[in-house]
């Protein structure tokens, strides 16, 4: 993000809140014995990110990115968001059971946000990778797109090889 980018959205955020709108900072939840919200029969938890992450001076900004796990019956997706290294590798070693179905891949595919461990803690059985083949440098990057393979046990889907996907439950 460019300082211009960061200026214009903390001049959207004072806006907001100058007219009375709540600003808050969703973070991993503190239990995951009850979803963090759930509608129509989907319960979703936030995982990521951990709040001192949040609140680190030093973090960059796909540390805090938002990665949620969506249940849905006898079916789960993890999205990971445009989560960081750091943030992947910190869930990684906090969480259990966190993915066991769909991984929605973090940042396009990219190598910032493709932790070995995270992604064989996954355990998916499908990957996807979001992104459109020139529009990003390196993205899907090609040992991100071999650690994504070697570690999904059934297929990784690439939108711009594979198209739309489409999920109905």
């Amino acid at each position: 993000m460019e300082l211009d980018e960061w200026n214009e959205f903390q001049d959207h955020r004072a806006y907001f809140e100058r007219q009375g709108s709540n600003i808050c900072t969703t973070v991993r939840q503190a239990s995951f014995d009850e979803p963090y919200w759930s509608t129509n029969g989907i319960e979703f938890y936030v995982i990521g990110p951990h709040q001192r992450l949040v609140e680190s001076e030093t973090r960059e900004l796909h540390d805090a990115s938002l990665v949620i796990l969506a249940n849905m019956g006898n079916r789960s997706c993890l999205f990971a968001g445009d989560a960081s290294d750091i943030l992947l590798r910190q869930i990684a070693s906090t969480t259990t059971g966190f993915c066991s179905d769909i991984l929605h891949a973090s940042h396009h595919g990219s190598l910032h946000g493709a932790d070995l461990e995270f992604i064989k803690k996954c355990n998916a059985q499908y990957t996807v990778i979001s992104t459109a083949s020139g529009v990003y440098d390196s993205v899907p990057h090609p040992t991100a797109l071999d650690r994504y393979r070697e570690h999904t046990k059934k297929r990784v889907y690439r939108t711009d090889v594979d198209g739309t996907l489409r999920w109905c439950f």
